[in-house]
């Protein structure tokens, strides 16, 4: 298995773990949240999160409540475009894994790039953008990352106690914590620092050591994480309360 490594940018890195930590926020909010509130916070805090020029949420009915439907588009977005998008998004089949789409605007000459990923077993939320850049993995873990609080916060909702959420919630922190403890000491501090938004040469000179040898420690970091990508590794840190924001 090859360990990749797609953030160079400290200040990327940064942006990163804040909007991965403002996601994190939305369950607390959403507390005494219906469906329909819930699916229009999220499109929201992702319109802003992603620089997404469309988001789309779809949540089909239940027992519980009916089916929510909430499309956001942002302002270079051609009104065309965004029902173009929305026709599709609405025939596309529920998968559980993520899909892509690429749609040309029917009144102009830019493409929307599409990244969907499952809410639960039977919904979508899915997020657009005309940046030709969009759709790198950052874009994938926040949106699923999103993906999984909403299918959270549903849960809490449809269990009127909220056990069931509190639960599932509960053994993802466990899983990151023990996932983090199975590190080498040297992997724990470099990830912590990464967490903490450092760049290499930052922790090379905290750490007493060079930024080759960083690099290395990082590589084994990952591997034993079981990530393929630093966002990855970053979204388990901050599961596990590793991060430290300043």
């Amino acid at each position: 298995m090859l360990w990749t490594d797609d953030t160079s940018d400290p200040q990327d890195l940064r942006t990163y773990i804040r909007d991965l930590i403002a996601l994190s926020a939305l369950p607390a909010i959403w507390k005494d949240y219906q469906p329909q509130q819930i699916a229009e916070s999220v499109a929201g805090a992702l319109l802003a999160v992603l620089s997404a020029d469309l988001v789309y949420v779809s949540l089909p009915s239940t027992s519980d409540h009916q089916s929510v439907e909430v499309i956001r588009g942002g302002s270079q977005i051609t009104a065309s475009l965004v029902n173009a998008a929305e026709i599709i998004l609405r025939r596309r089949e529920t998968g559980r894994v993520e899909q892509e789409t690429l749609i040309p605007d029917p009144a102009g000459e830019g493409q929307l790039r599409i990244v969907s990923t499952p809410i639960g077993l039977t919904g979508t939320l899915a997020a657009g953008s005309l940046r030709p850049d969009f759709i790198s993995n950052k874009h994938r873990l926040l949106l699923a990352s999103a993906a999984g609080d909403v299918a959270v916060a549903l849960n809490r909702w449809q269990s009127g106690c909220g056990q069931a959420a509190q639960a599932a919630r509960s053994a993802e922190i466990a899983q990151a914590v023990a996932r983090i403890e199975g590190l080498s000491p040297r992997g724990h501090q470099i990830l912590e620092a990464l967490a903490s938004g450092h760049a290499n040469k930052v922790i090379a000179y905290d750490l007493g050591i060079s930024e080759r040898t960083v690099e290395v420690h990082r590589s084994r970091m990952m591997k034993q994480l079981g990530v393929r990508h630093l966002f990855e590794a970053i979204r388990i840190a901050i599961l596990a309360g590793l991060a430290r924001t300043r």
